[in-house]
């Protein structure tokens, strides 16, 4: 009885991950994820940048140290990556926003796809939790880069979908 309450377990956890693995590399595919060198070439920090008027032609940005007072030189870095981080990380956001969506709707989907099953206990508990961890996933994916009402707004869709849900499953066990 142990052995199969163990083997159980471990079909369902393996379900769990490989189902998992397999929705978040097919959506590797189907959204193209921007890829920061096509943004910030790798060229960029063989050069050598001593000043300002270099650093803005290299079109990076210059931070400003202080002067040094004997020399009179300034003492500065250029940083070649802030513009085109800036622009990779605005390429970055637009695709996490379409995995959150395409993985909010598949966990959705084989959410209620576990709710209709009846005969396989050990589905019905893999896809939940294969819901479960969809949605988990697809929230911490796309957590910092929504605003604080789109994240109040993710919460509480999900706390209300879970609560129906809860409801519609479990109506007998109160009756």
């Amino acid at each position: 009885m142990t052995e199969n309450k163990i083997l159980k377990w471990a079909l369902i956890l393996s379900i769990v991950i490989v189902a998992n693995l397999f929705f978040n590399y097919t959506l590797s595919l189907v959204f193209n994820s921007p890829k920061h060198e096509e943004f910030c070439p790798f060229e960029k920090t063989s050069q050598v940048v001593e000043n300002k008027q270099q650093c803005e032609q290299a079109n990076g940005i210059w931070n400003p140290g202080q002067t040094v007072e004997k020399t009179a030189k300034p003492i500065g870095y250029c940083d070649l990556y802030s513009k085109c981080n800036n622009t990779y990380e605005e390429a970055n956001k637009v695709y996490e926003q379409k995995v959150f969506i395409a993985l909010v709707v598949i966990g959705v989907l084989v959410l209620a796809v576990s709710f209709f099953m009846k005969s396989n206990t050990v589905l019905v508990s893999a896809f939940a939790l294969t819901a479960v961890l969809d949605l988990v996933i697809a929230s911490v994916r796309y957590w910092r880069y929504s605003d604080e009402i789109l994240k109040v707004a993710i919460l509480f869709i999900a706390l209300l979908a879970l609560i129906y849900m809860a409801i519609k499953k479990f109506r007998h066990l109160t009756e």
